[in-house]
């Protein structure tokens, strides 16, 4: 009996050295193993807002230069005026990461698209899981009257600093 808790104790220090020096804290190019970006939150309010309004045909020569970034531990939030569709029905946003690049995807979906887009108030928060620079950014799709387009468009690019992320 002793001789099986002894071996049974060699095996649990023996598996315990092994996942260690496998790389549990590393992958193969040496870097942490942390979490990717998470999207927590996306909001669009409802209506155009007033003002904003322009034809489709200006779309490409409109970047969405208003846009407000903060940073809250390790959180990063995001409101700007992003132009869609005066006839959209909803938004989407999609997220990918690698690295230290953050790439949000806004998608704008009208059901019957109108000949115009306007200025709409949208917010999203970004939970990162370590403190340094990323880079973040923010591309425009749209799928309108059934056809989607899978081609994006930047809007913005920056570099956003997390400092205080444990």
């Amino acid at each position: 009996m002793r001789n099986i808790i002894i071996f049974a104790l060699a095996m649990v220090i023996l598996g315990v050295g092994i996942a260690l020096f496998i790389g549990c804290g590393e992958d193969d190019n040496g870097n942490n193993n942390v979490e990717p970006p998470q999207l927590i939150n996306y909001n669009v309010v409802d209506s155009c807002i007033t003002g904003t309004i322009d034809s489709v045909d200006s779309i490409p020569a409109i970047l969405d230069t208003t846009i407000e970034v903060t940073v809250d531990g390790c959180t990063i939030h995001t409101t700007r005026i992003a132009r869609f569709n005066c006839c959209m029905d909803s938004a989407t946003i999609e997220l990918s990461s690698s690295g230290e690049r953050i790439t949000v995807i806004e998608t704008d979906h009208a059901i019957f698209s109108c000949k115009c887009i306007c200025g709409f108030e949208t917010s999203f928060d970004i939970i990162v899981h370590e403190a340094r620079d990323y880079i973040l950014g923010i591309y425009r799709a749209y799928d309108w009257d059934g056809a989607y387009c899978s081609e994006t468009t930047l809007v913005w690019m920056d570099t956003v600093s997390v400092t205080d992320c444990p």
